[in-house]
């Protein structure tokens, strides 16, 4: 895991399959996992979990929203983006899940985060979490390839 500085480390999308904002954790997980089965990659059960456990880490760790009571529209602070991306010294380009937030990275550390990052450790070949001054000035994101 290291924070975020050039393209050779997070890579811009070669092709951004869609991005999602305001919506709920499992909504974003089920959304991911269909457009991935679609494709026919064979991570889309493994990308649906990762989308869902960082949404919903972010939604936790920055707003402090219980989501379980909260009804409604959620908080505009967490953006999704699921896309391929081509990665130095890979031979296939790799999926790429990240989460946007309008959290720092002042405090911020895996040891905080339990579930998702955990689980991006394990399923993933990549992740990482950083700062993307150019596309987000205001937070920082949480991504897992594969």
């Amino acid at each position: 895991m290291r924070e975020i500085l050039d393209e050779e480390r997070f890579p811009p999308f070669r092709k951004l399959f869609f991005a999602l904002e305001q919506a709920r954790p499992e909504f974003a997980g089920t959304v991911t996992r269909l457009k991935l089965a679609e494709l026919n990659h064979p991570e889309a059960d493994v990308a649906g979990v990762l989308a869902r456990e960082l949404m919903r880490n972010a939604y936790q760790h920055t707003t402090g929203a219980n989501l379980a009571e909260l009804d409604g529209e959620l908080p505009r602070t967490v953006r999704l983006e699921v896309g391929m991306v081509d990665v130095p010294g890979c031979a296939e380009a790799r999926v790429r899940v990240a989460v946007f937030d309008q959290g720092d990275l002042f405090g911020f550390s895996p040891a905080n985060v339990r579930r998702g990052l955990m689980l991006a450790q394990a399923l993933g070949d990549r992740y990482g979490y950083g700062c993307d001054r150019v596309r987000r000035p205001d937070g920082k994101v949480v991504w897992v390839q594969f």
